[in-house]
């Protein structure tokens, strides 16, 4: 029978065989630290455009060349070789973000008939949202027949990367401008400064906003005992604010802002000489011909 030993005993045994096994060539510290001096290569994907100009490359490159060169694994400049057709097709519709592989949709012509539809509604400037994506989504897998077919908030993130659909915050004046007016301006102004000789100190640029005063934020802090946040009616008191400086910045006039009252009351016992704005008044806060005149 093995004798018994003592806590203290057993401490110093194993402390004794840690000490001894260190010692020794070939231990697991020195696998440790061989592994740590290694240089280790972080893995990365690449879109299909930059795939694409890589596998363009093997017309001057040999395989191994490009390899050293963009520190792949050839198994897998191989495996982009073989999906060259797919991979170039794809790197021409536009494709974005970094997908590591090829994933075909649930159906190509659900994706190509929904995407008509797409570019045909935007065409007319209609806001698209995700929700009606899925429900034409939906109406056109039971047209073609497609059974079982879920537009899926999976779905429709798939669909947005394969076609490079994007969200964009809507501009309140991008509807209403005339682009082709200003396309036209452009150059009508460039024949124009031209023929006089102007400079970027002579172009000076004038541009007005309104600027809601009183008009409070749509998103607030509450405390544990409200369960909800209810509206209210938005106080649409507003000024126009006008800057104007010239093409290089090195003049730039006061700015203009233009109220509704002709002696607010705010500034009853101020002098407007002594505002570091112009302040004037229109009934309507507007910018009117004879306002720009004066």
């Amino acid at each position: 029978m093995a004798p018994r030993l003592s806590k203290k005993n057993k401490m110093k045994s194993v402390s004794i065989d840690t000490d001894d096994t260190s010692t020794k060539p070939g231990t697991t510290d020195d696998n440790l630290s061989i592994k740590i001096q290694k240089k280790k290569t972080k893995r990365r994907s690449y879109s299909f455009a930059e795939k694409t100009k890589i596998i363009d490359e093997l017309k001057n490159l040999t395989n191994d060349e490009v390899c050293k060169k963009y520190n792949l694994n050839p198994p897998v400049l191989y495996r982009w070789l073989k999906d060259s057709s797919k991979i170039k097709s794809c790197a021409a519709e536009n494709y974005q973000g970094c997908l590591k592989k090829l994933r075909s949709p649930t159906s190509t012509e659900l994706d190509n008939m929904l995407y008509t539809w797409f570019l045909n509604t935007r065409s007319s400037n209609v806001p698209i949202s995700g929700p009606m994506i899925k429900q034409k989504a939906k109406e056109i897998a039971k047209d073609l027949n497609i059974v079982d077919f879920k537009a899926s908030e999976g779905w429709l993130f798939g669909w947005k990367r394969r076609k490079a659909i994007r969200q964009l915050t809507i501009s309140g004046e991008k509807l209403s401008a005339d682009t082709d007016a200003a396309s036209n301006h452009k150059q009508d102004f460039e024949k124009i400064r031209k023929e006089k000789n102007l400079n970027r100190k002579q172009i000076f640029n004038f541009d007005e906003s309104a600027l809601q005063l009183k008009i409070l934020s749509t998103r607030t802090f509450v405390s544990n005992q409200e369960n909800e946040a209810p509206g209210f009616k938005k106080d649409k008191t507003r000024v126009t604010i006008a800057a104007c400086c010239n093409a290089d910045g090195s003049c730039k006039l006061p700015l203009v802002v233009i109220g509704k009252s002709a002696k607010p009351r705010k500034l009853k016992n101020q002098s407007k000489d002594n505002l570091p704005v112009y302040y004037t008044h229109q009934k309507n806060s507007w910018m009117t011909a004879q306002l720009f005149k004066d």
